[in-house]
């Protein structure tokens, strides 16, 4: 008989680690990278230890607060900017507002190419007046994506600091009176 009831804790405690780990399989991070989303625990606290270095958590108590709007609006800026976070980042594809970025990076890199000198004074006027909206236009992309990302999340991609230092360092050159 103690052999059965040893056997039935042993099936018991197999079941649940499986439930456990199932549900830890289906955990992803949000978008910020930092926080894995779960489902509810079923409403009752439970502690599985897997192994000696392994003790899963398994509690309603545990589960993050409902979004604010705040947080609700960062997603939904997050989504505009980078696409469904639930969907492997090689197969999303490039968002409308990359699309944008690029084209206005195009565009931007035009105007610079055309600035030579010798240029009429309207040519100049024009240049200077098209490189304030890139200037702003580049400023705003760098807005979003802070929000989208949230600080700590914009600066680990190298790409958006280098874009933050060209933005920041055209609005310096502006601000002392220059042609960004």
């Amino acid at each position: 008989s103690s052999n059965n009831s040893s056997d039935t804790h042993s099936r018991r405690a197999q079941q649940r680690t499986d439930t456990v780990i199932i549900a830890v399989g289906s955990t992803h991070a949000s978008p910020d990278n930092r926080t894995p989303r779960s489902g509810r625990s079923g409403g009752r606290d439970s502690t599985v230890q897997i192994n000696d270095d392994v003790t899963y958590l398994d509690s309603e108590v545990s589960e993050k607060p409902p979004p604010s709007a705040f947080e609700k609006f960062r997603l939904q800026v997050y989504w505009v900017v980078e696409g469904n976070p639930d969907v492997a980042e090689s197969e999303r594809g490039l968002t409308t507002f990359g699309k944008i970025i690029i084209a206005c990076i195009l565009a931007n890199t035009a105007v610079l190419a055309a600035d030579h000198h010798g240029a009429s004074e309207t040519q100049e006027e024009v240049s200077r007046i098209l490189n304030y909206v890139f200037a702003g236009i580049f400023g705003l992309e760098m807005l979003v994506k802070l929000l989208a990302f949230t600080p700590w999340g914009y600066v680990q991609d190298s790409i958006n600091v280098f874009d933050g230092f060209i933005v920041i360092v055209s609005f310096i050159e502006i601000g002392l009176g220059g042609n960004a």
